[in-house]
């Protein structure tokens, strides 16, 4: 198998096939919707000298965002594989390719693994849902902790209900992180189970990280989830989109967690994204349309732009590693 993807006619098959469902997702998502023509049109009627500052400090934070990932990429596969930032960053560009035009996000595994050539696909793929997972407990933890704000100020439940949801949100934070920075006592809890020889490779490569790696990881996610969120701000108000500052925020972090329960694939994410902004942003805007105007640039600016770049990656890339081994 292995063979097989190194294969000069498999490599250029598998590239085109790669630049055609990319091109066929852009078009269909940018081109053949009226999202790219709403953004234009709210832009131009909308245009000055702020419009103008915020789009290119929107546009400036991407490369930011991206290269917060790369070094969270980087501190977790030099475990397994010394690599420099640059060839981090090339992996995870070419994952958010692959990414786009695979459900669930999956080739985003199998994009990463293109840069590598001594660790084994499943040890790569451990450590980047440790990775993952570092991102999910910043968007978990700030999204629960906003719904019980959100449902205080829209949710008109009692007192007592409010109360059982902070509790129950400060429960299941504390039992994440507790997972998190305690790998090994949970792979020795699973050892006691019979499955565990099916995971037992995953857990034995999770346990080389400590406490400090596990905190930077957590750091620079939550870096990124100030930097997207900032992105998202300035978008909202470019689109006239404007009001209290903390209510913007912590509408931004109900929608972020939403989308990250939400199972998706990229032909319809864009509309999902979408939906659950107009919903919640209703709440204290009903331009509707510079609300989903402001998602889709968001969306265009952090997915697509960087997956257009990582398909150059991948075009340069001799090889492609087979998940297979």
């Amino acid at each position: 198998m292995k063979r097989f993807f190194q294969r000069k006619d498999v490599i250029l098959i598998l590239k085109i096939l790669i630049f055609l469902l990319l091109s066929w997702t852009v078009y269909e998502q940018v081109f053949h919707h009226q999202s790219l023509n709403n953004a234009i049109s709210i832009f131009r009627h909308s245009i000055s000298a702020f419009a103008v500052l915020l789009i290119v400090f929107t546009i400036l934070l991407m490369p930011v965002n991206w290269w917060l990932e790369s070094k969270k990429w980087q501190l977790l596969i030099n475990k397994l594989e010394p690599i420099s930032l640059v060839t981090s960053f090339k992996a995870v560009l070419s994952g958010i390719t692959l990414g786009v035009i695979t459900p669930y996000r999956l080739g985003d595994y199998a994009g990463r693994l293109l840069v590598l050539r001594k660790t084994e696909p499943v040890s790569a793929i451990a450590v980047t849902m440790v990775g993952n997972f570092a991102q999910i407990i910043i968007t978990v933890v700030t999204g629960l902790s906003s719904i019980c704000f959100y449902l205080f100020l829209y949710g008109h439940i009692k007192p007592l209900g409010l109360i059982l949801c902070c509790i129950g949100t400060f429960i299941f934070c504390y039992l994440l992180f507790d997972l998190y920075f305690h790998i090994n006592l949970t792979a020795n809890i699973l050892k006691r189970f019979s499955f565990y020889k099916i995971i037992s490779y995953y857990i034995e490569v999770l346990e080389k990280y400590h406490f400090k790696e596990l905190s930077l990881l957590l750091l620079f996610s939550a870096l990124r989830y100030v930097v997207f969120t900032a992105q998202y701000l300035a978008l909202l108000n470019m689109f006239g989109i404007q009001g209290s500052i903390l209510i913007s925020i912590m509408l931004i972090a109900v929608i972020f967690i939403f989308q990250a329960v939400i199972p998706s694939i990229t032909v319809v994410e864009l509309g999902v994204r979408g939906n659950l902004a107009v919903f919640f942003f209703s709440n204290i805007s009903n331009n509707s349309l510079g609300i989903l105007s402001a998602s889709f640039m968001l969306w265009l600016i952090n997915l697509i732009v960087p997956a257009l770049i990582g398909l150059i990656f991948i075009f340069k890339n001799k090889s492609i590693k087979s998940s297979a081994g």
